[in-house]
């Protein structure tokens, strides 16, 4: 055996000492332009001719990262640590990859933080797990079986080596120089290689709570490198902290939102309630497309939804603005007109905050959640939206049982208005909590794809049965009943991989784009109405307001009322956004309650 592996190894391979560097810089190379194309699917190859400056910025920056991490190799003649530097990049890949793919996003600080939520939901993170996760938890195996037959590197070589790092990381400034020239935006902080160089802070306003959108983020890994998000993401949550404690103080000394966020809200009325009664189902990963879609034997997977939007209000295309929070983020945009925070959950974050939401003004009022209350921190965040009860199972459940411990709360609550809130987790990935009769598909709709339409069929006839036995209680006659998503499930990533699916089937997000749909059935709402317009979930919000007597609430909200044409939104969203970081960060309703 011995014998064997001396005649495999080729001495060719030595370089005189380069060659453990050079696999090593190689293979981050290679990490890191494949999680680039993995999320992105963007490697910028026909910019060499069209944008020669752009391409260089792009691509140096991936050469220099590599580079660095390899010239420690020229420290030591030890060469195994580079087995465990490979290792973790590879899982850092593998972490950001499997969470784009789940929310559009990549990692935070908060969003580590937030691992305890996960807790019951491992089958979840599997489900993201494919062919690309599987090819980058390889690599480290590959490479260390390469740096067997490799000598360690010698002494005598850092002097040539660094000065190939050194021209790469100086053409790396030059062209940022270059780029940044063409588009007039040539400051110092911006072209130096520091993953520090997107972060703004303006110091001459009083809103000094950092906002980071997910595009500069984005935009920041692709002209640098996974690999460097990880200690910018670091300072990040650094000058984060910062600055919510600056915006603690900034509240206390009475500052902080400008006069067109307070005019948002007014004064609370002195006496009254709504007419009605409200009750909220938020569907979990509930998309608008599932509607429309009949099964191979021509049977439709929602018929009870299509029926309900129908006898009432629907909006098809609402916009998913969750962001890190996610079905914490859907839960509070619906109840409080409110935007997430740019990094972290609010629910989490922040669970003992207090906000103007549509539960305030009823004299009875509950939440029926499918988890145990820690999931998104739901005994909190009940409290904060208004709700007096927060009812639960005590493990996770099927549809069904949450709507009869709705059920068993109507039964028993005397109080009139009240408004109760549905949650409910049968629709959550992987897609594999229901049982029963399955819709039939050709074998070659992803399977992913295929589990969700069935779980969706599921939740479609619990939805449907609750709703004829409120009927049958005599309630819709003077209730608001919404029926909504909390997110979107598929994102950018997993929308281009099913586009065939979704050609081939005739699905709606074959188009690219896809949407939650809200449904509201309201004594005060038409039959057969639908607003086709492209809306957000902040719009929710002031359209129930509206409904439900908009005197009721002194909180406008960010969105506007879509039954009103003249309706108009009070801020830009970039600017909601960023104020509502700001209203979440400093507990701004407290002070006005």
């Amino acid at each position: 055996m011995n014998k064997l592996l001396t005649l495999l190894k080729p001495n060719a391979l030595y370089l005189k000492g380069y060659a453990v560097p050079i696999l090593f810089s190689l293979t981050l190379f290679v990490q890191v332009v494949l999680f680039q194309w993995f999320c992105y699917h963007n490697i910028l190859i026909t910019s060499l001719w069209k944008a020669p400056a752009h391409f260089a910025v792009f691509w140096l920056s991936k050469i220099g990262i590599a580079l660095f991490f390899a010239s420690f190799c020229l420290l030591t003649k030890r060469k195994w640590w580079t087995v465990a530097i490979v290792a973790l990049v590879s899982l850092w890949c593998i972490s950001n990859l499997i969470y784009y793919r789940a929310n559009n996003l990549v990692l935070s600080v908060s969003a580590m933080l937030m691992a305890d939520n996960l807790n019951g939901f491992q089958s979840s993170i599997r489900a993201y797990w494919n062919w690309q996760s599987t090819l980058l938890s390889v690599i480290p195996l590959v490479y260390a079986l390469g740096l067997y037959f490799l000598k360690a590197p010698s002494r005598r070589t850092p002097m040539v080596f660094a000065c190939l790092l050194g021209v790469v990381l100086v053409g790396d400034v030059a062209m940022r120089y270059i780029y940044r020239k063409i588009g007039e935006q040539s400051t110092f902080a911006s072209i130096v290689i520091l993953p520090y160089q997107e972060f703004t802070k303006d110091t001459d306003n009083v809103s000094v709570v950092l906002i980071e959108d997910t595009r500069e983020t984005n935009r920041y890994i692709s002209y640098h490198s996974i690999i460097s998000n990880f200690p910018r993401i670091f300072a990040f949550h650094h000058a984060s902290q910062y600055n919510q404690r600056k915006a603690s103080e900034l509240r206390m000394a009475g500052g902080l939102i400008p006069d067109e966020v307070e005019a948002l809200l007014g004064e609370r009325a002195d006496s009254g309630m709504p007419s009605h009664n409200l009750i909220i189902v938020l569907v979990e990963s509930l998309e608008s497309w599932v509607l429309d879609v009949m099964d191979g034997n021509g049977v439709e997977i929602a018929p009870n939804l299509r029926m309900l939007s129908e006898k009432g209000l629907y909006l098809p295309y609402v916009r998913s603005q969750v962001r890190e929070g996610v079905s914490g983020d859907g839960q509070l945009i619906l109840n409080t007109g409110v935007l997430p925070l740019q990094q972290g959950a609010a629910c989490m974050i922040f669970g003992d905050n207090r906000y103007r939401s549509l539960a305030d003004p009823f004299a009875a009022s509950a939440t029926i959640i499918p988890t145990q209350p820690n999931t998104w921190n739901q005994s909190a965040a009940s409290v904060a939206y208004g709700y007096q009860q927060t009812l639960d199972p005590g493990d996770e459940v099927q549809d069904e049982v949450v709507f009869r411990m709705a059920e068993r709360w109507l039964d028993t609550v005397t109080l009139r208005p009240f408004c109760c809130q549905v949650i409910t987790l049968s629709t959550h990935s992987p897609f594999d909590r229901v049982d029963g009769e399955r819709a039939k598909f050709g074998s070659d709709m992803p399977q992913m794809l295929r589990n969700y339409l069935n779980c969706v069929r599921y939740a479609d006839s619990c939805i449907g049965r609750f709703v004829e036995r409120l009927e049958a209680r005599g309630l819709l006659e003077n209730t608001t009943v919404v029926i909504t998503g909390d997110h979107t499930i598929f994102k950018d990533n997993m929308l281009r991989e099913y586009r065939k699916a979704a050609m081939q089937y005739n699905l709606d997000f074959k188009s690219g784009h896809n949407f939650v749909p809200a449904i509201i059935l309201s004594p005060a709402v038409e039959k057969n109405t639908t607003v086709a317009d492209t809306c957000g979930q902040y719009d929710i919000y002031p359209t129930l307001r509206a409904l439900l007597g908009a005197e009721l609430y002194p909180w406008k909200g960010f969105g506007r009322n879509l039954l009103d044409p003249e309706s108009q939104y009070p801020l830009s969203e970039q600017d909601a956004g960023k104020w509502s970081d700001v209203i979440i960060r400093s507990n701004w309703f407290a002070t006005k309650m």
